[in-house]
């Protein structure tokens, strides 16, 4: 097999761990509440974020302050009981601004419109770097854990991949070619017996090469567990799907 076929195999075994490893890692998630504390600290970021706005940007008094704060607050408290919080940047912009315009001039809450958009910007990259980190270790971390499970590792496939016997299918080919030829000019009965035979048996060697089966995965026989190479590819597996 060729570098690009063996390439194409490893990608699509990479992928297929990687898909389930995130599914389980999905489900993870879910169970321990990691989303809801992603939540939590895009919550906290976001209120200083509009704290320092409000008093850097406005201007506006502790009370003006307070009171938009506090209806920010009482949004996310209401989201965050939610199974899956989610919260669009539409809805929290127009929550904040509204009760903005009734604390202050409407010129005020223009300006605030005008600059919190950016603020809530840095606090959704913050979070989302943060959290997609978090993730990507996770899913590494089960992905490494299936790969040494069902016994997947990037080198033993590599290895498998590449020695697909070419010199010896290649020789054999010739043989049977070989001995194709000789049947069909012999004459006596006895000699094409013993001819078919040989073919035969080359034939059967031909057959068993070709449906030779890759020595990887949970039923694959003979592999030492305990060798450095093997733990190394289970865990180059998990790292390349994480």
């Amino acid at each position: 097999m060729d570098y690009l076929d063996t390439a194409i195999v490893l990608t699509l075994v990479i992928i297929t761990v990687a898909e389930f490893s995130a599914l389980m890692t999905d489900k993870l998630i879910s169970t321990t509440g990691s989303r809801t504390r992603g939540f939590d600290e895009w919550c906290q970021c976001l209120v200083e974020e509009v704290r320092l706005s409000l008093r850097e940007d406005v201007e506006f008094n502790v009370a003006q302050s307070a009171s938009v704060l506090e209806k920010l607050n009482m949004l996310m408290a209401s989201e965050r009981d939610k199974a899956q919080p989610y919260l669009t940047r539409s809805v929290l912009l127009n929550n904040i601004l509204t009760t903005v315009s009734k604390v202050s001039t409407p010129k005020m809450a223009d300006k605030l419109a005008q600059v919190l958009p950016d603020r809530i910007a840095k606090c959704d990259h913050s979070a989302t770097s943060r959290f997609r980190l978090r993730t990507g270790v996770k899913v590494a971390c089960v992905a490494t854990i299936v790969a040494l499970v069902l016994n997947i590792s990037s080198l033993s496939l590599i290895n498998e991949l590449e020695n697909t016997d070419v010199e010896d299918m290649t020789r054999l080919q010739s043989q049977i070619e070989s001995l194709n030829t000789r049947l069909e000019a012999e004459d006596d009965p006895t000699n094409a017996g013993a001819i078919m035979i040989e073919l035969r048996s080359r034939l059967n060697q031909r057959s068993d090469l070709e449906s030779k089966t890759l020595s990887v995965g949970p039923t694959a026989q003979g592999i030492n567990r305990m060798s450095v190479e093997w733990v190394f590819g289970c865990v180059l597996t998990g790292l390349l799907a994480g």
